[in-house]
């Protein structure tokens, strides 16, 4: 009982020294980011729109964890070695989708910062090349767990039985075969978050999870472990699936916006009015009036 409380304020510990450390960088190397009484203003529209997104955000995330949850009770039925195995195999996870979260990241700070000015394409430029490097980095890690699956579970779980070993080690090389999945899909919850879509990545995360779990109650009897690390792969390969329909069906949609037609209506030219017949039936101006012109006729009287 001692362990755990300590193991949970040592977690407590650890965020709140790792905020003194983001503020103390902030205040040393970007002035502008600093908090003053001028930008202490109450602003409705944005505070509802920073709830909207965190709520959908925290749902997001969740969803992930009750969705683990889920699956922990399906493994619980085959007794104490799987129990121990999937504890352990949850921790090597939890270091590899680490890499492709913090991706997801750096690319939803970026396509929203070039969102937010107008460079759209340069957004889906910077997904892409996010996106390359994180299936680069999938490979090399999937690669090298792979080959040490094994030696991990005996690191994590030193005192575990070889059932145990087994079960985690057959685990870890199936989703070796599928982290390249996970990792797309994490670049695509860091492009619709930098554009403001938080709702997509809730949507996939939902399926994903539905998927997993049904999945691995119906066949965690006859498969073992293995049939939850096939539910994780099938679930991403559903969730890939389903993001890049979204993506595609987002570009569609914002190519119509900027090639639609342009309709450009020109004032017609209003004739110019041709004098009146009894106008041009006139002669020419005299240069003097009638007056100067009488004046002018009159003769002069003789000295």
């Amino acid at each position: 009982m001692l362990a755990s409380a300590c193991a949970a304020l040592a977690t407590v510990l650890a965020q709140i020294l790792s905020a003194l450390l983001c503020l103390l960088y902030i205040r040393k190397t970007l002035p502008f980011l600093r908090v003053g009484r001028e930008d202490m203003r109450y602003d409705g529209s944005l505070i509802a729109k920073i709830t909207r997104f965190s709520l959908v955000s925290a749902l997001h995330q969740s969803s992930l964890y009750i969705g683990k949850l889920l699956v922990q009770g399906a493994v619980n039925t085959m007794g104490l070695a799987a129990i121990s195995a999937y504890t352990a195999t949850t921790r090597v996870e939890g270091i590899v989708l680490a890499v492709g979260d913090s991706g997801a990241e750096a690319i939803s700070v970026f396509v929203a910062q070039n969102t937010g000015a107008g460079k759209r394409p340069r957004a889906r430029q910077g997904f892409f090349i996010g996106l390359r490097g994180l299936l680069a980095i999938a490979a090399l890690l999937s690669l090298i767990l792979f080959f040490s699956a094994e030696a991990l579970m005996r690191f994590f779980v030193p005192d575990g039985s070889p059932q145990t070993i087994s079960y985690g080690t057959s685990y870890l090389q199936i989703l070796c075969f599928f982290y390249f999945l996970s990792y797309t899909g994490s670049a695509f919850v860091g492009f619709y978050r930098g554009s403001g879509l938080v709702n997509i990545p809730l949507i996939g995360t939902t399926l994903h999870i539905s998927l997993r779990v049904i999945l691995s109650y119906l066949f965690v009897s006859s498969m073992g472990m293995d049939a939850v690390s096939y539910a994780t792969g099938i679930g991403w390969i559903v969730i890939v699936i389903f993001h890049s329909l979204m993506f595609v069906h987002l570009k569609k949609k914002e190519d119509l916006l900027l090639s639609g037609p342009v309709f450009v209506t020109e004032e017609p030219v209003s004739p110019v009015p041709e004098p009146p017949v009894s106008e041009l039936a006139q002669g020419p101006l005299d240069t003097f009036s009638g007056s100067e012109q009488g004046d002018a006729a009159e003769p002069e009287e003789p000295a």
